[in-house]
Order: structure tokens, then sequence, then C-alpha cells
């Protein structure tokens, strides 16, 4: 199954893109564009881009969960293009600090870098708070020498008190 095939059906079926507006708007789109593999392409991302910006009012209380699928979607097409993706799995990982906020509680976040590279691994084992990680997305690091991408993540965990208590927010 070519490319564009495969994320026709993803979208359809794991997203719910309705598939007639989706024909329609494909053949208005290459009318325009034509039918190159790039338009296609350009054509896909322009549909994970409108379920982007279409979720806060479709998700509603799962937004986090659902933005992380469709951008995991958008990494592998760009990963599939070979282009720089690293700017989605910033928007994955910021996804994942923010469905891990907590109204009640300090939580803070682990960085797990030990299966990288030398350079990330640096940063294994570093506990910062989460608003602070959330301010910085430091992940996926810059300084990452790995082929395939940086697949360094954040582990989250409610701060303890002194007698192992949750820490609340003040």
């Amino acid at each position: 199954m070519d490319l564009f095939n495969h994320y026709r059906t993803r979208l359809i079926e794991k997203f719910g893109v309705d598939e007639v507006f989706f024909n329609s708007d494909f053949n208005t789109w290459t009318l325009k564009r034509g039918m190159s593999d790039q338009a296609k392409s350009d054509f896909i991302w322009s549909q994970f881009n409108k379920l982007v910006n279409d979720a806060p009012a479709r998700y509603g209380n799962s937004l986090h969960r659902n933005l992380i699928s469709i951008y995991s979607e958008m990494a592998q097409l760009l990963r599939h293009e070979k282009r720089d993706y690293k700017h989605i799995v910033r928007l994955i990982h910021l996804c994942h600090m923010e469905n891990a906020e907590n109204d009640t509680y300090k939580i803070n976040a682990h960085i797990h870098a030990e299966n990288c590279c030398p350079e990330c691994g640096k940063y294994d084992g570093i506990v910062i708070p989460l608003y602070k990680a959330i301010k910085d997305q430091m992940i996926p690091f810059k300084e990452c020498t790995r082929n395939n991408g940086c697949v360094c993540f954040y582990g989250f965990r409610v701060e303890r008190d002194s007698n192992d208590r949750p820490v609340r927010k003040n």
C-alpha cells in the first residue's frame, strides 16, 4: 500500500474523517495542485492539521490523549518522508506533560535517557518540576546523536514530603 492510501485509511478508520468529505476535498486539492506524490503528501498533512485544529471541540476531556495519536501519525509521515520531525515529537511530549498535570498535587518530571545516546545519557535521572518541564520542553534533546532520533522521555511522579505523603499545590 502506498503512503497516501495508508494515511487515507488511518484518517478515515482511526480518526473518523468522513470518507465522502475526504474524497471531495482531495478532488478539489488535486485540481489546484496536481497528483504528484508531494501534492498527495501535502494533502494528507493538511488533513492532520485540520484534525489538530478541530481537536478541542471534538475531543473535550480527552484532548491531549487524542492529540498524541494525531501527532504520532504526523511524526511517522515526516519520518517516512525522511524529514525532520523533532518539532512534532516535542508536541507529543508536551501533550503527555499536560495530561500529567494535576490540579491537586505537585508533579515532578523524571528524564529517562539511558537507552538513547551518550549525549542524552548525561540527562538521565534528572528530576524537574513539571511546570519547568512544560516551560523548557527539553525533549527531544538538540544534542542527540542517535541516528533514528531521540528516544528519551519523561516519567511523572507525585512529589512526596518527608513522611512520604503527596505534596499538595498551594
